[in-house]
């Protein structure tokens, strides 16, 4: 047959390692069901984001200015908790030496 693969179908669904390609990606929702840390952080960010913008628009610049600095606590929150999550997943190496700290490559 013309077109027919030669490998059986199991072996077409494209497994981790498999002749050097990359595993199939994982859908928006799986990412957030294993790290849900990170988009209730960008969420949370973004509402405080906007109380902040609406504070400002109504001429409280105190009420503005505290939001804007929760603001930055919850994006301080969703890096490091997208910090964290690279580093139990094995992404990060957190035991070498960076090299601009005088490790080696």
């Amino acid at each position: 047959k013309q077109g027919a693969s030669p490998l059986p179908r199991t072996a077409m669904s494209n497994p981790p390692g498999v002749a050097g390609l990359p595993p199939p990606r994982s859908s928006f929702l799986d990412k957030c069901k294993r790290e849900p840390l990170v988009p209730a952080g960008a969420l949370t960010t973004a509402l405080i984001l906007c109380g902040g913008l609406a504070a400002f628009k109504q001429g409280n610049r105190q009420l503005g200015q505290y939001f804007m600095r929760a603001r930055v606590l919850a994006q301080f929150g969703t890096v490091a908790a997208m910090v964290g999550y690279a580093a139990q997943s094995g992404a990060l190496d957190v035991t070498k030496k960076p090299q601009w700290l005088g490790g080696s490559d």
